[in-house]
């Protein structure tokens, strides 16, 4: 299939997902309100933590091997689902260290610790049974069945309103996460019924496994606490309702961040196939075009936000637009970010995104100790803009030393300026930046 074809799917099929997504948070923040939907994703973030430090990157050794056909798909897929049903029950364990569920949330301890063990199980199938979906560039099956469970799950929330009471309402949404790595984990093993041998790998593939996951892990796990570590920061010094609106804030960047992410998973292998300085000009193009569009979209969310985010989430949310405001230049500069880390990542160098990562979380965690007692969210957010422009900085000073140009080349839009927006959108679709090999 043509890079066009792949890419148009992988916008169509993840913008449903994350469109339902989008909607399923909203609709659970309305229902919930600031306080205690800030406390209810405040557990999904410390379980998120779990996930990656129990998931062990599984799912980027089995995208890596199976793709390029080193590894069998049974025996991926095997070692998988064992390794799901192990790490479940590990979580299940950590969840005596993971402090009491907000009251209010849940009927009983038992109710939490079940539906925790329902959310890890879930995602990690989900996880690792849609990268073994991505191995074959297969993004219809995976992201269609998402949908339809987070539309189920719309559904209930939706007739939760009609009832007198709510106590098992956050126990059906983690646990339809099950439903989904279920759902995902049959829909992958049917697709291979003809084909799929299931087997574990051996002693040598279980080795290249374990080093690829391990590296992937430690990269991972300096991503997710740049991202995240202000979600603890804020738990610390600020109020449950200031949490809500600091967590939704967040969540709007990241759904922002989703055009940046598709280019740059087409980046990767573009830059690995060393195309020399005609994927300079591509990153150069791409990044002023999504530059632009992001500006843009921020712009008209800055001024518009002081009613549309009460009016999507609800009253309480009234301390978003502030907040949204000061995390506009951070937005921005990942934007760049996820661009230029995908062509390090596709180099081989990918030091250079854990060193500028780190630089980042450091630079947050000290900043954030300092200003957000006294100035709460809307230093959080300044912060996080603060560390990821200085990402940002980190890798542009790396990536001039393989190409030269001027830094105001990446903001003077040029490119945009010799024709228009869309035309751009469909040169970079069709293929013609990156020659077919």
């Amino acid at each position: 299939m043509r890079l066009r074809q792949l890419i148009i799917q992988n916008l169509v099929w993840r913008g449903l997902y994350f469109l339902s997504l989008f909607l399923l948070n909203v609709f659970v923040s309305r229902f919930f309100r600031a306080e205690a939907s800030g406390s209810l994703y405040y557990i999904v973030n410390n379980l998120s933590l779990l996930l990656l430090l129990l998931g062990l990157s599984l799912e980027s050794a089995a995208t890596y091997y199976v793709a390029k056909n080193e590894i069998k798909p049974g025996q991926m897929a095997l070692l998988c689902v064992l390794w799901t049903l192990l790490a479940t029950l590990l979580s299940l364990v950590c969840q005596q260290w993971m402090g009491q569920p907000a009251e209010g949330l849940f009927a009983s301890r038992q109710e939490y610790t079940l539906a925790c063990g329902c959310y890890i199980a879930g995602v990690l199938l989900t996880t690792y049974f849609n990268a073994l979906f991505m191995a074959r560039q297969e993004y219809l099956v995976p992201n269609l069945i998402l949908f339809l469970v987070n539309l189920f799950m719309l559904l209930i929330i939706v007739l939760a309103h009609s009832m007198p009471g709510h106590p098992h309402l956050v126990f059906f949404y983690l646990a339809s996460f099950l439903l989904q790595g279920i759902l995902v984990t049959g829909a992958y093993l049917l697709s291979m019924a003809s084909t799929i041998r299931l087997g574990l790998p051996g002693l040598r593939e279980c080795r290249k496994i374990g080093r690829y996951s391990l590296v992937a892990l430690g990269a991972n796990l300096v991503f997710f606490l740049v991202y995240r570590i202000d979600y603890w920061l804020v738990s610390k010094f600020c109020s449950p309702a200031q949490l809500g609106n600091y967590i939704q804030v967040s969540k709007l960047g990241q759904i922002l961040l989703l055009l940046p992410a598709i280019f740059a998973a087409n980046i990767f292998p573009r830059a690995a196939s060393g195309k020399g300085e005609e994927i300079h000009l591509a990153i150069r193009r791409i990044i002023q075009m999504l530059f632009l569009t992001g500006l843009v979209a921020c712009l008209v969310l800055s001024l518009t936000g002081w009613w549309l985010f009460p009016f999507l989430y609800g009253s309480s949310f009234s301390l978003m637009p502030t907040c949204f405001i000061l995390l506009v230049p951070g937005i921005l500069a990942l934007t760049m970010v996820r661009i230029l880390a995908a062509y390090f990542a596709g180099i081989n160098k990918v030091r250079y995104n854990l060193t500028g990562a780190a630089i980042s979380l450091v630079l947050i965690v000290i900043v954030d100790f300092i200003f957000i007692p006294r100035y709460g969210i809307n230093a959080a957010a300044a912060t996080s803009s603060l560390g990821y422009i200085s990402y940002l900085a980190f890798l542009l000073f790396s990536y001039r030393r393989h190409f030269s140009f001027r830094l105001i080349d990446f903001w003077a839009w040029q490119d945009i300026r010799k024709g228009n927006i869309v035309q751009m959108l469909k040169k970079e679709l069709t293929g013609n930046t990156f020659p077919e090999p």
